[in-house]
């Protein structure tokens, strides 16, 4: 029986076994919280899934980050990571710091960050070297101690949520022995480093998670963040969508399913 919800609320929910890929969906109350009428879908997905895990990573790991701070944000060309180097500099950092190719330098100005060297060797003889309060890893694509040498020596170090890698042969429960090692020292052994996973966050604390959220949806109301989409996704494309995030192609902007949205059967492109 629902208790705390009637036909035809709006509401936004987080559930790791939910199978969002569908038009309808069976969820249990818990996991669902009221969102505001006027807000359209996809850009409350992307505060849910995305901004809120950067939020509560900048803000409610290791006492927050405090203005002033100078953030790095590895893999910030990721959906998380701009979100991060957005909200970071909202909240007053000094610098927010971004590893960056070439072709990636102008994105990352765009977004107000200051691209530095994907080589870390070059870090050590540059202002980034120990310089970080906090550095939040988006990506997970080398061991969070491959980019310790940035932190101050009582900083902050956040892994969000754990990326095995894609085309790399499976293990137990899909993981390679080694992603399950390099995990296990991230979250269990390194003091200071923290794992986020953002389904254990809202489990541990819906409560904390909807302040956030609602948080998120002022600012997004007033102008002071704005998502950027790489697009939206109907059903009918699903299968192409995985397949370019497996290529590992780089994406800016986060890719939503939208299964309501129309498109001719005959176009299949993304």
């Amino acid at each position: 029986r629902v208790k705390f919800f009637k036909p035809g609320d709006r509401v936004v929910c987080l559930d790791n076994f939910l199978g969002g890929n569908a038009r309808y969906a069976n969820v249990d109350e818990q996991n669902a919280m009221m969102v505001r009428e006027h807000a359209d879908a996809a850009t409350l997905a992307v505060l849910a899934r995305v901004y809120v895990a950067a939020w509560q990573s900048l803000h409610r790991l290791g006492g927050g980050m405090r203005k002033g701070d100078r953030i790095l944000v590895v893999g910030g060309s990721t959906p998380v990571g701009i979100a991060a180097v957005q909200l970071g500099l909202l909240a007053g950092a000094q610098e927010v710091y971004v590893p960056a190719s070439p072709k990636e330098r102008n994105d990352v100005l765009a977004l107000g960050g200051t691209p530095i060297s994907f080589n870390t060797d070059n870090w050590i003889h540059s202002h980034v070297f120990q310089e970080c309060d906090v550095l939040i890893d988006c990506t997970q694509a080398r061991p969070i101690s491959s980019y310790e040498c940035a932190l101050r020596p009582n900083g902050v170090a956040v892994c969000i949520g754990y990326h095995p890698k894609i085309n790399e042969s499976r293990g137990l429960l899909g993981w390679s022995l080694d992603d399950i090692a390099d995990y296990a020292k991230s979250n269990y052994m390194r003091e200071g480093v923290h794992v986020y996973d953002i389904f254990s966050s809202f489990e541990n604390s819906p409560s904390n998670f909807e302040d956030d959220l609602e948080k998120l949806c002022s600012l997004w109301e007033n102008n002071s963040i704005k998502p950027v989409f790489r697009g939206g996704v109907p059903l009918i494309q699903l299968g192409n969508m995985h397949n370019l995030l497996e290529s590992n192609k780089p994406q800016r902007g986060t890719i939503v399913c939208q299964p309501f949205k129309e498109v001719d059967d005959d176009d299949q492109s993304i």
